[in-house]
C-alpha cells in the first residue's frame, strides 16, 4: 500500500484485479469464484477501482477480450498434443481456393 500512497496518480487511475489462486481459501473449485469481499473492505476504502474477479477470468477491454489466469497453464498447453488439431497448409490452400473459385471470388 505504501507505494499506492507515494504514487497517488497510479492508484486513482489504475484498475487492480485481485483473483484467487487454487490454494486459496473458499471451495475448490474450477473456475475459481472471487475471494469473499470481507476481506477487502480495508483495502476497497483506499483503492477506488479494485475489483475482485472469478480465476480465470475473462476481461473485455476496449472490444478486445483477454483471459486472466493465476494457474500456470503452460504445461497445460505443452501436454495437450493429444488435443492438436494438424492443419495441412497446401491441402488447406487448395480446398480454399477451389472454394473461392466455385463462389467466383478471383485467388492469389
Amino acid at each position: 500500500m505504501a507505494v499506492l500512497e507515494k504514487y497517488p496518480i497510479i492508484k486513482n487511475n489504475s484498475y487492480f484485479f485481485f483473483l484467487p489462486h487454487v490454494n486459496d481459501i473458499g471451495i475448490n473449485v474450477y473456475p475459481k469464484p472471487p475471494l469473499v469481499a470481507q476481506i477487502f473492505e480495508e483495502l476497497e476504502k483506499k483503492i477506488p477501482y479494485l475489483i475482485r474477479v472469478s480465476n480465470p477470468a475473462r476481461l473485455s477491454i476496449l472490444g478486445k477480450e483477454f483471459i486472466i489466469s493465476r494457474n500456470d497453464i503452460s504445461k497445460e498447453f505443452l501436454s495437450a498434443k493429444r488435443h492438436t488439431i494438424e492443419v495441412h497448409y497446401q491441402s488447406f490452400m487448395n480446398k480454399l481456393k477451389k472454394e473461392l473459385r466455385k463462389n467466383k471470388f478471383e485467388t492469389v
